[in-house]
């Protein structure tokens, strides 16, 4: 039996005690094909599922919820159900309690965050974003089924909840605040730096704080406009301070179609290519065909380290030179690119698959002819459950112009997930591929070079390179001990697919005929008491001697013990 089932099925048997089970039925099938659903709708299907209030008449159902603040402050009955404000209906039904910031406040936003820490609400879902009738019963069966394993039943609380008193429903107010902190402190050994990680540190400890607040402004149905900044505070050696103008954006809805425009992120399906904020607009649209977007960005108004951008020699040295109050525009600001991109998703092709598609393309900026770098990719991905495995397999294949002419590029990834239900874990396995470039590059003889992405991710937690002419191979086993506990394990081996260092890579020392570089182990344990409240302590090391081309290197370790305290 799947989840749906599963959930359906307690559904039915939550509203057999109080209406005819096929009368139900028939009503959850109506909603089951509901691309959306109002308010009062919501209300009385949720309101009836938690035994708090039973009846035939929508609008008594929502007025019952509005009255007692169960309900955001500037909803109507007809108005389209919107997740936060969902996620606040369930919580208080359903009498769930919190963390600090949702026991205080008790509004729509922090609902929404505590149904995603307790892992009710799953994916890549937004606050704002309207649900559908499908969404609406599958929420509320993993509500009943979150209530079904704690102590005390939710029956427990019915009568007192029917007798609660009415009150004066508040003025709306359209404006939200949310603070975010985040402590990092790092320790390790035989590392330097990035940019040449096997040589004898200089010191061995940093320490950053990162403080971002933010306002969101709610329009009504018609959107919200959210607007964030990022103060990084950075001890290493000496003390620096960072300022960033972070997510910064207006979007606004016509009900199938979305707008974006300003600072907001954006990542092509491998996240390969360009994943990162970026000034621009999208236009989006969600219909039976699958989600649309087509969008375009500038990214030279970014901060460097935010965009990590370093697609050519010049972009590496831009990159790693300090910024210069004396020269603030020319060592603050990420390389000047214009990006452009086509995005299709369908989550269910022919009720088997999700697919993925889009085509990205970037021009270069810099007046410098010799340094610039202009490319397209198009890229492919492909989610397959199959039984209670999941594959996940996707290609981006690259068109490449520099100062060394045109060449195509290849890049793939394959991912299995395997989840243990019984241990509330899943073990992984990943393998990355990217092709390398070079005189003496094993692709030389199919007109291949080296894949170059826009945003330079990097890969390993403490030995850190870019997917240019680089394979890995991981391994990762993620274990949720409680509610408030869990731990990862980390096995990832890389190893270099061109024989000659390649500018755009940080591995700049790799010796000639060496292609394996050595294994990293890295574990991580999350403590979070508090929906508001996380921290996060990671230990591991990167052996070079697992590999050729370092043999005789001292390996590399990292503690680190991350505090994130949100106000959000």
């Amino acid at each position: 039996m799947n989840s749906k089932t599963r959930f359906f099925a307690l559904l039915l048997f939550s509203f057999s005690t109080t209406l005819f089970a096929q009368s139900i039925a028939q009503e959850m099938e109506n909603l089951l094909t509901a691309s959306e659903v109002s308010y009062a709708q919501a209300a009385r299907f949720i309101l009836r599922a938690s035994d708090s209030f039973t009846t035939s008449n929508q609008d008594d159902a929502f007025w019952f919820a509005a009255t007692r603040g169960w309900l955001p402050e500037n909803t109507n009955p007809q108005d389209l159900s919107r997740l936060d404000g969902i996620s606040l209906l369930l919580m208080r039904a359903f009498n769930i309690e919190g963390g600090l910031m949702y026991s205080v406040t008790k509004n729509a936003h922090y609902a929404y965050r505590e149904l995603v820490y307790k892992n009710i609400i799953q994916g890549n879902t937004d606050p704002f974003m309207i649900i559908s009738g499908e969404q609406l019963v599958f929420f509320t069966g993993r509500v009943l089924a979150f209530r079904e394993r704690e102590d005390e039943a939710a029956a427990r609380y019915a009568l007192e909840r029917r007798d609660a008193p009415v009150v004066k429903r508040p003025t709306p107010l359209s404006l939200d605040f949310g603070f975010l902190t985040t402590q990092q402190a790092i320790a390790f050994g035989n590392f330097k730096d990035r940019n040449d990680p096997l040589d004898e540190p200089e010191q061995n400890f940093e320490y950053r704080l990162g403080v971002t607040p933010r306002f969101l402004f709610i329009l009504g149905n018609a959107g919200t406009f959210y607007a964030s900044m990022g103060f990084t505070f950075w001890y290493d050696d000496e003390f620096f301070m960072i300022p960033e103008v972070l997510r910064t954006e207006l979007n606004l809805r016509f009900g199938g179609w979305g707008l974006s425009f300003g600072r907001f992120a954006y990542s092509d399906p491998l996240a390969f290519i360009a994943d990162s904020l970026y000034d621009g607009f999208q236009i989006t649209n969600s219909s039976p065909a699958g989600h649309f977007g087509l969008g375009a960005w500038y990214t030279g108004m970014l901060y460097k380290n935010n965009a990590n951008i370093i697609m050519s020699g010049s972009d590496r040295n831009l990159f790693i030179l300090p910024i210069d109050e004396d020269d603030y525009a020319n060592t603050y600001f990420a390389p000047r690119r214009f990006v452009a991109a086509f995005d299709w998703e369908h989550p269910s092709v022919g009720g088997l698959a999700q697919l993925n598609m889009s085509l990205i393309g970037q021009i270069d900026m810099n007046k410098d002819e010799e340094a610039r770098v202009d490319s397209q990719y198009l890229i492919l991905k492909l989610g397959l459950p199959l039984n209670n495995f999941t594959f996940v397999i996707g290609n981006a294949f690259g068109m490449i112009r520099s100062s060394n002419g045109l060449s195509a590029a290849w890049a793939c990834e394959l991912r299995l997930h395997i989840p243990f239900n019984d241990l509330n874990s899943i073990l992984s396995f990943t393998g990355r591929f990217a092709s390398g470039g070079g005189e003496e590059s094993m692709f030389e003889g199919l007109g291949l070079g080296a894949f170059v992405p826009i945003t330079t991710k990097y890969y390993g937690h403490i030995f850190k390179t870019s997917i240019i002419g680089i394979t890995t191979i991981a391994v990762d086993y993620q274990i949720r001990f409680s509610e408030i506990y869990g731990s990862n394990i980390n096995f990832t081996y890389f190893m270099r697919n061109d024989l000659s260092p390649v500018d755009h890579n940080l591995v700049v020392d790799s010796e000639e005929g060496k292609k394996l570089l050595g294994a990293e182990f890295y574990t991580q344990h999350n403590l979070s008491p508090f929906s508001d409240l996380q921290f996060v302590l990671g230990a591991g090391v990167f052996v070079p001697m697992f590999g050729d081309n370092w043999k005789d290197a001292k390996s590399i370790w990292r503690v680190d013990l991350t505090t994130i305290f949100a106000l959000y």
